[in-house]
């Protein structure tokens, strides 16, 4: 692999990251919602 795409590959693996946790943050949200109106 060349020296040039490390930058890249470090932006698009912190956007990847990003992307995963805001999915899951939805999720859990979600989530809490549906326990909520259960109660």
């Amino acid at each position: 692999m060349p020296i040039k795409h490390t930058k890249k590959m470090e932006t698009w693996v912190t956007l990847k990251l990003c992307f995963n946790a805001e999915t899951v943050l939805i999720l859990l949200i979600r989530r809490i919602r549906i326990v909520t109106s259960l109660c």
